[in-house]
């Protein structure tokens, strides 16, 4: 079904031209307002605060790498997305300071949590804590919700104001929207293991400092080294590691992907956490599985939505940074492939993210990393 009212894109760095994008939005019946904003546009909270608070309709959304909006990447401008229905949105701030934090206030909002079984979840990406805010949000829901959510944030790996709320911009938070529509959800990543598996012997959160009592940096340069015929000594660490993730075995068999961004020392720095006494493979990417993989994602969602009018579908995309990163001037055929799975006619909008939220095949909602997350409403 088609959730949208209408999508502006505001391509001009300006208060005024912020203001105006979101007055065309309203004004077309719009009960809700989904902000979408390339990290090129560097909106500041002095910016758009007065505007934010001053709106009577809820407000969630991010600033991402990059934008998707009808099937294609936007590389800049904001994509102000007006929604036909009003969901209730449940915010959770203070990420990093403690696990019992982040469960108090999601018990707070059990209640509208749980009244809906879809959510759309929008956390800072940098945050701390994000796989304790996951399982906390899996202990309120169980196997009742379905959820697709994603990382804010932006390429420099710098914390900073990257939600866009009724209070205004802020950081180091999570966003939750129960929404009174029903999706379906696909998701898939298409790495596939190298080598391994690893014990995981030393970890402090997504740092990962050894491998099998060794160094961490040692064993994956090793492997890496082997298979790219690059060099670490060469070339900046990420150009290489955008290639080889790691995949961490949870309790299901799974391989969810963690993302090493950053080299400390000879720990490895991931986006998500990889607990100690985990298993890890080590993995790689081809270009093909990848693009397959999308489409794959796509196809599940499409295979389960429930709209009795397949041509008037609104899908919504989260889809890693880092894969489109990796295919580089192939990720124009990712976009193709999960819209050839689709049905109809279809506006997929969305964005390039750092970290994905979805369900796991048998319910739990984890935290994912260069992965393709569709939903189908």
């Amino acid at each position: 079904m088609k959730i949208t009212t209408k999508l502006t894109v505001c391509e001009e760095q300006t208060t005024a031209s912020f203001e105006n994008a979101i007055g065309e939005t309203l004004s077309a019946d719009t009960k809700c307002l989904f902000i979408l904003a390339n990290e090129a546009d560097g909106w500041e909270p002095v910016q758009v605060d007065s505007i934010l608070t001053s709106i009577d309709v809820p407000i969630f959304g991010g600033v991402f790498p990059f934008v998707v909006h009808a099937g294609k990447q936007l590389k800049q401008g904001t994509l102000i997305v007006g929604l036909n229905f009003i969901p209730e949105l449940v915010l959770v701030e203070n990420l990093s300071l403690s696990r019992d934090r982040i469960e108090q206030q999601l018990d707070d909002a059990s209640t509208v949590i749980t009244r809906t079984k879809h959510l759309i979840t929008i956390v800072d990406g940098l945050t701390e804590n994000i796989e304790r805010f996951t399982e906390a949000l899996y202990g309120i829901t169980g196997q009742n919700a379905t959820t697709i959510g994603c990382g804010a944030g932006t390429l420099d790996f710098v914390q900073k104001p990257c939600l866009f709320t009724n209070k205004g911009m802020i950081c180091d938070a999570a966003l939750i929207a129960a929404i009174p529509t029903h999706f379906s959800l696909g998701v898939s990543h298409g790495w596939e293991v190298l080598e391994g598996p690893h014990l995981v012997t030393n970890s402090k959160g997504n740092v990962l400092e050894s491998l099998d009592y060794a160094p961490a940096f040692d064993i994956y340069r090793e492997h890496v080294e082997k298979s790219s015929g690059l060099s670490f000594d060469d070339q900046d660490f990420f150009e290489i590691a955008k290639t080889y993730p790691l995949g961490i075995e949870n309790i299901e068999g799974e391989l969810l992907v963690r993302d090493p961004i950053v080299l400390e020392g000879k720990s490895l720095v991931c986006v998500g956490e990889l607990p100690e006494n985990s298993v890890v493979y080590l993995l790689k990417g081809v270009q093909e599985n990848l693009i397959d993989a999308a489409g794959k994602a796509a196809n599940i969602a499409n295979k389960n939505q429930q709209s009795s009018n397949a041509n008037e579908m609104s899908v919504l995309l989260f889809d890693c940074i880092s894969r489109a990163l990796f295919l580089d001037e192939n990720f124009d055929r990712e976009l193709k492939s999960i819209e050839k799975n689709l049905e109809g006619e279809n506006a997929i909008f969305g964005a390039l993210t750092l970290g994905e939220i979805g369900n796991s095949i048998n319910g739990p909602i984890e935290w994912l990393n260069k992965s393709t997350a569709v939903a189908v409403f």
